[in-house]
């Protein structure tokens, strides 16, 4: 995960090749799913941080 800045600040809204994963943040959640701790929304998982279930939090 990662974010970019310019001088006047954070970029907002898409910019040319990105690749963004959409998700609601009403339903975004820590799970541990088959021992590793995800991110997900629904059964989407979006980032696997493996043990580490403070990380996903």
């Amino acid at each position: 995960m990662m974010y970019f800045k310019t001088l006047n600040g954070v970029l907002i809204g898409p910019f040319p090749e990105e690749d963004a994963i959409k998700f609601n943040l009403a339903t975004i959640e820590a799970r541990l799913i088959n021992n590793s701790w995800k991110v997900v929304d629904g059964t989407m998982w979006i980032l696997d941080f493996g043990d580490s279930e403070a990380n996903a939090r």
